[in-house]
């Protein structure tokens, strides 16, 4: 199977699971026999702006919106990958194109073009019969350039709408607010035997193609983690909020596995943590909660913890527990919130995979406590200090780290290579577009906020 994948700072998914391979015009013939035909072939977006340093992007655009239109619908779908679109804005498909969709036995075909003006983009999306090379629909979305990766997104479900007033409503085999497909013995685990969680992911299906890492884990797992380090966890919701005291005796701590095994990046790269951290990503319709059981096997005495004051350097100098949220899934910007087991608070906006800007002071609350092993630790963090996008599904990007300062030892939720931050265990989680992904949040409708800082 051949596999196409288009290189930027932006994601776009390789159609490894499409059922036909590509058909590349110019440098290679086009096959004599195309043994699995489709419906709809997808050609690459024509750039209109005119500037060759983003032709990518059309290829780009044509292989998000084929993943996610075939993984939705039941329509086979074909991508035909080009040096150039034949398209020149019109319908007046070039004889190779023509040639190429009749052999795949397709009805129609899905192009458009894109417009960038400074740092807005207009995609518009057209499906046009073959026979009669008449418009079957249209979709235009507008967004920012950096929003590129949802855009793509919103395209697809655009689009799929007009595929099912072509097709009919047959076409739809996922519904866009369905239930993942429970596993062998789990139909009789409900929310209520597992305590105050809900454990399904709503809308898993429509995650496909949305994810940088392993698939998204599937109830009652809460992470998976590939042969990379790439790992990917699930947010567990809650029916009301825990008791924000450090002390993990909430039912879904017992009844919820936890998120753990983590991996040094300092002292020696790859290898397992040295101690345990367990660790959880809870939410309810007003907060979300990130909560761990620090393991340690050395006596208290020996910890170091001496720092309460707020956004001190000095704080990275202590034992820690840090968490990290991606909450627009660009890979590049975010908010980080640590803690020491004194419940210091230290908290920052990072942007473009550093910058940290400390003098960001959200409203968010900490709780650590102690138990026979280790020390605890309960984060409260209002979905109102963030920024993220309206709407569902809703993919995050995550990191978790923890500082054993006496080891000099500092692990992550995913893996990550001894450069990445210039060598120093603590600046690794600046590297965002490492970070791991967190699925499953369902925060609400993103609003206007003020804030008021009284001098």
């Amino acid at each position: 199977m051949s596999v196409t994948v288009s290189f930027s700072r932006f994601r776009f998914i390789a159609l490894l699971y499409l059922s036909i391979a590509p058909i590349t015009l110019g440098a290679q013939s086009v096959p004599e026999t195309v043994s699995m035909p489709a419906s709809v072939v997808v050609v690459p977006f024509e750039n209109l702006t005119g500037d060759p340093a983003e032709d990518w992007i059309g290829s780009g655009i044509a292989e998000a919106v084929s993943a996610e239109i075939e993984s939705r619908m039941d329509l086979r779908i074909g991508v035909i990958s080009i040096g150039s679109p034949a398209i020149s804005g019109g319908n007046d498909f070039g004889e190779e194109i023509l040639e190429a969709a009749k052999r795949r036995a397709a009805t129609h075909v899905l192009t458009g073009t894109y417009q960038r003006s400074e740092s807005r983009i207009r995609i518009i999306t057209r499906l046009v019969e073959l026979e009669s090379e008449e418009v079957a629909g249209v979709a235009t979305v507008d967004g920012s350039l950096s929003d590129l990766f949802v855009l793509q997104d919103r395209v697809a479900i655009e689009i799929e709408e007009v595929i099912g007033s072509v097709f009919g409503p047959r076409s739809s085999r996922v519904s866009r607010s369905s239930e993942p497909a429970m596993t062998a013995g789990q139909s009789e685990r409900t929310g209520s035997q597992l305590g105050t969680a809900s454990v399904g992911t709503p809308g898993l299906a429509s995650l496909v193609g949305l994810i940088d890492g392993p698939p998204a884990p599937v109830a009652p797992e809460v992470m998976r983690r590939d042969e990379q380090g790439r790992t990917t966890v699930r947010a567990i919701k809650l029916d009301e909020g825990i008791r924000l005291d450090g002390v993990l005796d909430e039912t879904v701590y017992s009844s919820t596995t936890a998120i753990t095994d983590f991996i040094q990046q300092v002292p020696i790269v790859g290898a397992p943590a040295t101690e345990r951290t367990e660790a959880w990503i809870l939410f309810d319709e007003v907060n979300i909660y990130v909560s761990a059981r620090v393991w340690d096997s050395a006596p208290e005495s020996e910890w170091i913890a001496n720092e309460m004051r707020r956004d001190t350097s000095q704080l990275r100098q202590n034992d820690t527990f840090t968490a990290f949220f991606d909450t627009f899934y660009d890979r590049r910007n975010g908010f980080n919130f640590y803690t020491n087991p004194l419940g210091a608070r230290a908290d920052q906006q990072f942007t473009n995979e550093g910058n940290p800007n400390g003098d960001w002071n959200p409203v968010w609350d900490v709780r650590t406590g102690r138990f026979d092993g280790g020390w605890t630790v309960e984060m409260e963090i209002p979905f109102k200090t963030l920024r993220y996008r309206s709407g569902t599904p809703q993919v995050w990007g995550i990191q978790l780290r923890r500082a054993i300062r006496r080891k000099n030892e500092w692990v992550y939720l995913t893996r990550l290579p001894i450069a990445a931050g210039g060598g120093s265990g603590s600046a690794g989680i600046f590297r965002v577009s490492a970070a791991g992904t967190l699925v499953g949040i369902e925060p609400p409708p993103a609003s206007r906020n003020i804030e008021i800082k009284p001098y």
